[in-house]
């Protein structure tokens, strides 16, 4: 029986793994990791003994800038990311640290943001991975097999977290062997220093990727959960992916635009992105940590038994 159900994985592995869609996205995760590598590897700053004196030559031509920025609209951004890097030389000069050039592990860390990419992807291949048995009309012998719908349902969801975690490990690992050839690496025990809350905070930097991308895994795992639910839903994978990647790409301006409402709170967007809670920049009030992950359970919950309840009780005629 588990050789059966661990074959069906395999089976389903080896669909997605062979999409032509999956080929695609990998290229672009190539392309985009080996071009941030190499922007950085030719932007970077060398620092030498006299490296405080850099930093402060360096704070002196971005506070000119800051204030030729001014006088400009739309300028906030700069004026800000210019802030934020004034502050971290600061405290390089006052705790007499010099900072490393980035290397293998910033190069990781900097990709979390690709997973914005991955979770576009893992949505097509979620809302289409059920719809796509109608379409095809394989799902009368999907389900001729000595196993229970839940079970097989089961076995496609299984299969679209575990093509989820192995792009997510792709990306780590593509990124530290790219990034190590391109910039080295920055040693066995690298900090981060990052802003948060418009402070200055010095992390280790294994643990600053780890809680990157576990903040990033989280939505991750609800976008692609609720595009498996749409699948589920809808015989049609087009409305499927359509719907999800609808959802995926409004649901921060839908927050954003109803922001002052009350009920805006239990929206699902308004709760994924936990690292909020952490930053302090969550514009939503009457919501913490706590309130958000119970929120998330609940959403969850509700994905996965209304996709199993409405596949146990749709009839398996195909749309064509």
């Amino acid at each position: 029986m588990h050789r059966g159900i661990y074959g069906l994985i395999y089976n389903e592995m080896f669909k997605l793994f062979t999409k032509k869609s999956t080929w695609l996205m990998y290229l672009s995760l190539i392309l985009l990791i080996i071009g941030g590598a190499l922007l950085t590897s030719n932007n970077q700053e060398e620092y030498s003994l006299n490296w405080k004196k850099q930093l402060e030559k360096e704070n002196q031509t971005l506070i000119q800038e800051n204030e030729e920025f001014l006088e400009t609209a739309g300028m906030e951004p700069i004026i800000n990311t210019n802030k934020e890097t004034i502050k971290k030389n600061r405290y390089y000069i006052e705790n007499d640290i010099k900072p490393v050039k980035s290397g293998a592990f910033n190069v990781v860390l900097d990709n979390a943001g690709l997973l914005s990419i991955v979770s576009l992807f893992t949505i097509i291949i979620g809302a289409s991975i059920v719809s796509d048995e109608y379409k095809w009309g394989t799902i009368k012998f999907l389900l001729v097999r000595p196993y229970s719908r839940n079970m097989i349902l089961f076995i496609k969801y299984i299969s679209v977290l575990l093509f989820t975690c192995i792009t997510i490990l792709f990306v780590q690992i593509f990124s530290f062997l790219i990034g190590s050839s391109l910039l080295g690496i920055e040693g066995f025990n690298p900090i981060n220093i990052t802003i948060g809350n418009g402070e200055v905070i010095e992390s280790n930097m294994f643990v600053s990727i780890l809680a990157e991308y576990g903040y990033k895994l989280i939505n991750l795992i609800m976008m692609t959960t609720l595009a498996f639910a749409i699948s589920t839903i809808f015989k049609n994978s087009n409305i499927a992916i359509s719907l999800g990647v609808f959802l995926m790409l409004s649901g921060n301006m839908i927050v954003t635009t109803l922001a002052d409402k009350p009920f805006t709170k239990y929206i699902l967007f308004a709760n994924t992105n936990l690292k909020q809670y952490q930053e302090n920049s969550s514009i939503i009030e009457g919501t913490s940590l706590t309130f958000s992950i119970i929120i998330l359970i609940i959403y969850y919950i509700i994905f996965l038994f209304s996709s199993f309840i409405i596949f146990n009780r749709k009839d398996i005629t195909t749309d064509g």
